[in-house]
């Protein structure tokens, strides 16, 4: 607490000073920041590292607000250009008290309201006090150069973990990058390997150009010996998109990836043919747990084990007892028959199912419309052209992780709408990289 307060304030001075450094502090807090202090000062529970980051939620709300006090003239027209996101999150805010009171829930929902849409506030605070393009491309460079190179540390000398993460987290993978879990690290290296791939208006030249190219090879070999298939085939979908829309990419990238895709998919073939891998359980590597990718067609005895199903039983068996409020079971020491409950590892694998199951058609419709007000009122493209892909990327990541409700992912997410020019309310800040 009293560390989270510390670095709560020293934003705020930076904030204060720098207007559009407060984007990229917050997000910097939500991904490097707790794994450095962590090598100082070990968190040991993963519970004091989910408090820490707490705190910058309430940093980028208080910005927020500073923000729209000092240049109130803005603020009537952020709430004309945003009205509709605005208006379904208050009436979001409103269903979570009335299920709280029923369900004397105490603060819990609205921590998990807070955990989940605190990015949907710095999307507010972009539109207030937008960086410029270019600074946005560089500190998405850095961040992904940053993790990439904390993954190849943990997969060649077995270092660099969280204290409370020194055994891996996973079946087989020890990657995490600064993050909590394999899958959220393999997640976050397919968006942001994406969004440098499709970044198109201030193009690298130079030494950034072989970086990239390094970037996405390294990233590509990560996100496979991650483990995380689902990671692993949004990623190709998404490199494949990227090769359909933008007939410009260049031809080394443009190799690459092809030779990337070729590898993937014989591996992914051959192996499942070899050792008949039938669940996760049983897989003794990396390679053989990616071959998993196409175990879907396997039949039944894959599916069982497997994240879809856990899906499908939450949907199945708790959705339709009370299909329009949900089921409220998430906060309960057994939760959904002792499936997923707060106190289970799969609540970050089952997401967007719990969240249905949990909060009903109600809860679900909500953050539909709030989704939707963010990508038609901020850009206009949003359906069209390369934009297409992150939403496909990110939509894909939602079925068995955590994809829409990554506070990360979706931060980066509307870094990249920033990027390709939504509606302004100014010119862009001083410059501070």
């Amino acid at each position: 607490m009293i560390l989270g307060l510390f670095i709560f304030f020293i934003g705020l001075i930076l904030g204060c000073r720098y207007n559009s450094i407060v984007p990229f502090f917050y997000i910097f807090w939500l991904t490097l920041l707790p794994y450095f202090v962590d090598i100082i000062f070990p968190f040991e529970e993963i519970e004091n590292l989910f408090e820490f980051r707490t705190y910058a939620a309430y940093y980028i709300f208080t910005m927020l607000g500073i923000q729209i006090t000092v240049k109130y003239s803005l603020f009537s027209k952020l709430l004309s250009r945003n009205r509709d996101t605005i208006f379904y999150l208050l009436i979001l805010l409103i269903y979570f008290t009335i299920l709280t009171v029923v369900r004397h829930m105490g603060f819990q929902y609205f921590g998990y309201l807070r955990s989940n849409l605190s990015s949907i506030f710095l999307l507010f605070y972009l539109s207030i006090n937008t960086p410029k393009p270019q600074h946005i491309s560089k500190f998405i460079l850095i961040t992904l150069t940053v993790q990439i190179i904390l993954g190849l540390i943990q997969e060649f000398t077995g270092l660099g973990n969280f204290s409370f993460n020194s055994e891996g987290n996973g079946v087989v993978s020890f990657l995490t990058g600064s993050f909590t879990g394999n899958n959220l690290y393999a997640d976050f290296l397919t968006f942001a390997t994406l969004i440098l791939l499709l970044e198109s208006r201030f193009k690298f030249k130079g030494l950034y150009k072989i970086l990239v190219c390094l970037l996405f090879i390294c990233s590509a070999y990560l996100i496979f010996k991650s483990g995380i298939r689902l990671a692993l085939g949004s990623f190709l979908i998404g490199v494949i998109l990227h090769l359909y829309l933008n007939s410009k990419t260049s031809r080394l990238v443009l190799y690459f990836m092809v030779l990337l895709i070729v590898g993937v998919f014989y591996f992914g073939t051959s192996f499942p043919l070899e050792t008949k891998v039938i669940n996760d359980w049983h897989v003794t590597s990396n390679t053989e747990r990616q071959s998993g990718l196409l175990g879907v067609f396997q039949g039944w005895d894959y599916l069982q084990y497997s994240t879809i199903f856990y899906s499908w039983i939450l949907l199945s068996e708790f959705f339709i007892h009370n299909p329009i409020f949900g089921s409220g079971l998430y906060f309960t020491d057994y939760g959904y028959g002792g499936l997923v409950s707060y106190l289970t590892s799969n609540a970050t694998d089952v997401t967007l199912a719990l969240f249905i199951t949990e909060f009903g058609v109600i809860g679900i419709l909500l953050l539909y419309l709030i989704f939707r007000g963010i990508f038609y009122v901020n850009n206009k493209k949003c359906f069209k052209n390369e934009l297409i892909v992150p939403i496909i990327v990110v939509l894909l990541q939602s079925i068995t992780d955590s994809g829409i409700f990554d506070t990360i992912i979706m931060s980066y997410f509307y870094l990249f709408l920033f990027i390709e020019g939504p509606i302004k309310f100014q010119k862009y800040e001083a410059d501070f990289i």
